[in-house]
């Protein structure tokens, strides 16, 4: 949830403001990819989330940020430029795809998962020539009719999603195994006590 992840936009804030850091750039880049290298062996569908080794790649991010290395030999190819350039896009789209397959029944395929991946990718491409881009190049100051229009209708877009999902049960959400894993859960005996006992 949003608020369990407050602090990962507060560090992507303070990111924005350039601190100082110790070391040169090339030592919190090459820092920054070691705690995500790490990440990636110690985190896996076990492991308590959110909690506190979520740091390993949310700070390695943020020092790889600060580095600030464009054209080092670890950002420089072509492909982490075209993956970083769309990342916020596939981001945007990684959620419900990976909540539709999920739905599904299929979120821990290998086949299904390639599938969402390569999805995201190319609906982030989209996104990011469709949307971003042009929105970039939107003269705000020159046209302030039109940024309040496009203001107005993204707040208009978010009111109707949170009307729907305020009126949507949220077991519509979620896949039939997750349904009956959630009320085994909760069907206990409120006197915790088991019938079957003598």
């Amino acid at each position: 949830s949003l608020p369990c992840r407050a602090w990962e936009m507060c560090l992507g804030g303070l990111v924005s403001l350039s601190p100082r850091l110790p070391g040169t750039a090339r030592q919190r880049e090459a820092a920054g990819f070691l705690l995500i290298l790490a990440a990636l062996f110690l985190i896996d569908r076990n492991t308590r989330w959110p909690g506190p080794i979520m740091l390993l790649p949310t700070l390695g991010g943020a020092l790889i940020l600060t580095a600030g290395q464009t054209a080092s030999p670890l950002t420089r190819p072509a492909i982490l430029q075209w993956v970083g350039n769309r990342s916020y896009s596939i981001y945007l789209w990684h959620w419900p795809i990976a909540a539709a397959l999920q739905y599904a029944g299929q979120g821990h395929t290998p086949s299904a998962t390639a599938g969402g991946i390569l999805a995201s990718l190319v609906a982030g491409h989209l996104s990011y020539h469709a949307v971003e881009q042009p929105v970039r190049r939107i003269p705000a100051a020159r046209s302030p009719i039109r940024l309040a229009a496009g203001l107005a209708g993204a707040l208009t877009l978010l009111l109707i999603a949170i009307l729907a999902a305020r009126k949507i049960p949220v077991e519509w959400r979620l896949s039939p195994a997750m349904v009956r894993d959630s009320r085994a859960v909760i069907d206990r005996n409120p006197n915790n006590r088991c019938f079957t006992q003598t």
